[in-house]
């Protein structure tokens, strides 16, 4: 039986092994027709659009792979690049994370990142107080929800712990913060008041929950040291800081307040301030001169487009003198009620702001910038600022530094007289600056009596006294930097002053010109005069000078380099329209000489304030 059965599977397999159908090979082209219908065309795309994405898969390993080969260059250089990193220590390392990403107050937000960069960094992070000294809370101008609030209250209060005691910075956003949580950070922190610009209630009602902090006889903010307070809305007549005694912060150093309408009780005591701004903002003028009157140990003092309001006639105005102020910025143009320059000038009022400042004296005032309005009426109240009455002004001005800034469009018929005036008071003088702010600053107006030769001549030779007695002596003898900025200058007068010849041997010392001025011309409008300019009759000394002329001259006369001096036989002269002035766009502000060490860093930052060279030629 068994025999029969494998007979029979036997002759079987050879039946299937011997059929011509299996024995052919598997492909669609010669499959049997009685299989074809089965499958037909349809299999065939299908096996086509097979081989196609296998193709493709192929391809892409091989682009995932290059990309992986990439990557892992990137990371070999990384881990080089941190290998000298990884070697500093703990105490270098924390010195350069100090200097790169908490030098301002907005880099709070860097601390949290590099805490996450490895173990190494987070420790040294953690470990020091000072990478924590800022806390920043945004400002939300819609109702946050109780699990953001709660995260970022957990987030203050871990960075608080971190931070230990030392003395912080927090800038609060006022929607976005609870009473209760002011109550805990503010007693604690140097506070920026940032409020929200919306004038929603929410956010008015948020902001009016700092009154009581300064109110409260029995808080007392202890670490409080700068305060700024911020307001875009200027018509709201009422806010805590109106009413704001610093006598429970006796810490605090500085106060900026800006965008607002404000006010001053007698009762403040300003007398721990260093600094004090005051900007976009409106004041009553017999209030204000009563609180500086406090304000005994001020050094920073701003007013910037300010408008003072007409005050009552029954205050009496008395004279403050901030003897140790050393630095002071007065915007006249911006008291003055222009539409273009401020934007509540209808409460503005000129006189009143004019009499404030005649009642402030600075005997000891080094830096001054002034914003002229009206040429005569600004530069005789700058002259009273520097007034002592119990000592000479010649001989006790410690001025070094001026910024005059002008509007030769609503000025333009003004002479420099007052001003070379108030120059003979400042013989300490060592950088004057003199530019045109005009909204039409790119079409200079000049005007019948507006121009500065007289000024620059004035600059060259002494001006006070005949020659015939000891008092003769220059305008500001110690002058060594002179800028001028989008002012008329007639080129004749600018020459004079760069190429003045070596003769008279035996002039006196107070007759020579200034041994070394460095002069720098930016967009100024240049012309020759009708009339061949005068030179002075005596020059008993040469000048050196150095001279960058850049801007909208008509004739530029260019040095090999910014510092060097011009000579008539062996410098250029270039067309106005010409691009090549003379100098590389770039090397020619890498100087090498030692006169440009001191003078490059300024340099580059006007160049940076008024744009590039290329940027002025294009206009």
């Amino acid at each position: 039986m068994t025999e029969v059965i494998e007979s029979t599977i036997s002759y079987q397999y050879c039946t299937l092994a011997n059929d011509p159908d299996l024995q052919m090979p598997c492909s669609v082209e010669q499959m049997p027709n009685h299989y074809y219908p089965l499958l037909g065309p349809k299999a065939e795309r299908v096996a086509e659009l097979a081989q196609f994405k296998i193709v493709q898969i192929r391809v892409d390993i091989h682009h995932l792979e290059s990309h992986e080969q990439q990557l892992q260059q990137l990371v070999d250089v990384y881990i080089s690049n941190l290998a000298p990193v990884n070697r500093l220590s703990d105490e270098v390392l924390g010195i350069i994370f100090q200097e790169v990403f908490v030098s301002d107050e907005g880099s709070a937000g860097w601390i949290w990142t590099l805490s996450r960069a490895c173990k190494r960094w987070r420790d040294v992070i953690v470990g020091n107080t000072s990478f924590w000294s800022h806390v920043s809370l945004a400002s939300l101008s819609f109702i946050p929800d109780i699990d953001s609030v709660e995260a970022q209250c957990r987030r203050v209060d871990l960075q608080l712990k971190r931070a230990g005691g030392r003395s912080l910075h927090v800038e609060l956003g006022i929607t976005s913060v609870t009473h209760a949580t002011l109550e805990d950070l503010v007693p604690m922190v140097n506070t920026t008041v940032h409020p929200t610009p919306e004038s929603d209630p929410l956010a008015w009602a948020m902001y009016g929950h700092f009154e009581p902090l300064f109110e409260n006889q029995h808080l007392e903010l202890l670490l409080l040291q700068k305060l700024k307070v911020q307001n875009s809305s200027a018509n709201q007549d009422s806010y805590w800081f109106s009413r704001m005694n610093l006598r429970n912060a006796p810490s605090v150093k500085e106060l900026s307040i800006s965008e607002t309408l404000f006010d001053f009780l007698p009762s403040l005591d300003w007398s721990n301030l260093d600094s004090l701004r005051l900007e976009m903002s409106h004041f009553a003028p017999s209030h204000l001169l009563t609180a500086l009157s406090t304000a005994c140990n001020v050094t920073h003092f701003s007013l910037i487009l300010v408008s003072a309001l007409q005050d009552d006639p029954r205050h009496s105005q008395v004279v403050v003198s901030l003897d140790r102020l050393v630095s002071c910025n007065i915007d006249f143009l911006g008291a003055s009620g222009n539409p273009a320059h401020h934007p509540a000038s209808g409460v503005s009022n000129d006189t009143a702001f004019r009499r404030f400042i005649a009642q402030i004296r600075t005997p000891r005032l080094q830096r001054l910038t002034l914003t002229v309005a009206s040429f005569f009426a600004d530069m005789e109240l700058a002259r009273q600022l520097f007034r002592r009455p119990d000592f000479d002004l010649q001989d006790f001005s410690t001025l070094e530094y001026l910024v005059l800034y002008l509007n030769t469009i609503n000025d333009a018929d003004a002479n420099l007289n007052p001003f070379i005036s108030l120059l003979e008071d400042l013989p300490k003088l060592q950088q004057l600056l003199l530019g045109d702010i005009s909204d039409y600053g790119n079409t200079i107006v000049i005007g019948s009596k507006f121009c500065i030769t007289s000024l620059l001549v004035a600059l060259q030779w002494p001006t006070a006294g005949p020659s015939s007695t000891p008092h003769r002596r220059r305008l500001c003898p110690k002058l060594a930097e002179l800028h001028l900025y989008h002012v008329p200058l007639h080129l004749q007068a600018a020459n004079s002053l760069i190429d003045t010849p070596t003769s008279a041997q035996d002039a006196a010392p107070f007759d020579k010109p200034i041994g070394y001025l460095k002069l720098f011309l930016a967009m100024v409008t240049g012309g020759m005069s009708q009339r061949p300019y005068a030179a002075p009759k005596r020059r008993e000394a040469s000048m050196s000078a150095s001279v960058g002329l850049i801007g909208r001259a008509s004739m530029r006369r260019c040095p090999e380099c910014v510092c060097s001096r011009l000579d008539d036989g062996d410098d250029e002269i270039w067309d106005a329209d010409g691009e090549n002035m003379g100098w590389d766009e770039e090397d020619h502000l890498d100087h090498t000489c030692n006169p440009c060490d001191d003078f490059d860093e300024l340099h580059n930052e006007e160049l940076e304030e008024w744009g590039t060279t290329s940027d002025w030629n294009s206009d």
